[in-house]
């Protein structure tokens, strides 16, 4: 009996498809998956992998877990920033300020006498008046009013 070919004792096998059928239609694709339909045939992933798994993340990193475009909140692509205290939000109205010294997010200010971080002893009358009106006499009085001031007597003394 002659088979497909005419191979005399043949058993189909020259002239079968990928599924044996003699004659057939079906082939294999890239992933050995035997069939007649070419709508699914498998494809390469972002890697170049026929049939693999990889895709592209937000970042479009090839099998990427997203963190390479990560914000500081772990969002990719996100908005968020890290200010120069450490907080990180995508607000920048509460990004923190330098004081006085010149601290990211200090706390020194400028007291009375014009001095950051001072605690107005530099500029103080002798009541401690930060640049008070306060004069201390020849007795030790220390008020602003001249009115009370010691005079000196006929021997000298205040």
């Amino acid at each position: 009996m002659f088979l497909c070919t005419q191979v005399c004792g043949g058993d189909n096998s020259t002239c079968a498809d990928c599924a044996g059928t003699p004659f057939g239609k079906a082939k294999a694709d890239e992933c050995n998956t035997c069939d007649e339909d070419d709508k699914n045939d498998c494809k390469t992933d972002c890697a170049g992998v026929w049939g693999g798994g990889n895709v592209k993340d937000a970042c479009t990193v090839c099998g990427g877990d997203n963190s390479s475009c990560a914000d500081c909140a772990g969002v990719p692509n996100g908005k968020a920033t890290t200010d120069k205290c450490q907080t990180c939000d995508d607000d920048s109205s509460n990004d923190c300020g330098r004081d006085c010294a010149g601290t990211w997010g200090g706390n020194s200010t400028v007291d009375g006498c014009t001095i950051c971080g001072g605690d107005n002893s530099t500029c103080g009358d002798c009541a401690k008046v930060p640049n008070g009106p306060n004069k201390l006499d020849r007795c030790m009085n220390c008020d602003e009013s001249t009115a009370n001031d010691c005079v000196q007597d006929c021997t000298g003394v205040w």
